[in-house]
């Protein structure tokens, strides 16, 4: 994990380096404007976008932040991650690279996984069938997760045990903690269940892509809390 630095100078499909290693992971945020926050990760590859603040889909067409685009950096388009003259950070995960196909669910997921780091990045796809499994890439169970679906527009679902059994938060709304078995993972060492049913606000929508972002705790490298 690295934060970088840096200010917007309007251009397009501009280059930032310094992160130290090509990372898998990229979440931008100006310091100095009111502009919404931006993620990218090479699990959906170039040319998209994802807002952490918003319940909207995916973009693309000259809004996007590309990981490992460079050596050493990612690459912004102008607008939203690259405004003249505002100044911006960037926080820089390292997964594991390219995506890989994952075939220890009922669900085929595309996983980038770094286990050293205790972090990876899963896409799947929904088919609406209650108890269906997808991998997640991780050598033991996920203490945070985040997951977004790409084409529809639906808040960003936040897990964590700490919150206690059958408990999420939305990352985008102020909502409180809800409790709701029908929206909540089953987490083992290798696999997610997806128990809800196939209808929004699901996690397993049928025509749904999904990405998900999942931290597990490392001795000498990461900790996840609260």
């Amino acid at each position: 994990f690295n934060t970088v630095l840096y200010t917007g100078n309007g251009s397009t499909d501009r280059n930032i380096t310094g992160v130290g290693f090509d990372p898998d992971l990229t979440i931008v945020k100006s310091r100095s404007g009111g502009e919404n926050w931006g993620a990218g990760d090479t699990v959906r590859g170039g040319g998209f976008l994802i807002y952490p603040n918003l319940s909207n889909a995916e973009v693309t067409a000259n809004a996007y932040i590309t990981p490992s685009a460079v050596s050493d950096g990612f690459n912004i388009s102008t607008g939203n991650n690259n405004s003249s003259g505002n100044n911006y950070v960037a926080w820089n995960f390292k997964a594991g690279g390219a995506a890989v196909s994952n075939t220890d669910g009922t669900i085929t997921s595309q996983v980038s996984v770094n286990n050293t780091l205790g972090f990876s990045i899963a896409k799947y796809a929904g088919n609406a069938i209650s108890g269906a499994t997808y991998g997640h890439g991780l050598d033991a169970a996920p203490e945070l997760v985040l997951n977004k679906v790409l084409n529809y527009n639906q808040s960003w679902w936040a897990f964590t045990p700490t919150l206690g059994a059958n408990k999420f938060m939305q990352l985008n709304t102020t909502a409180a903690a809800t409790t709701d078995s029908d929206y909540y993972y089953s987490v083992s060492s290798s696999l997610f269940t997806l128990n809800g049913p196939g209808y929004p606000p699901a996690l397993n929508q049928s025509g749904k892509n999904y990405i998900t972002y999942n931290f597990t705790s490392k001795p000498g490298f990461s900790k996840v809390g609260s």
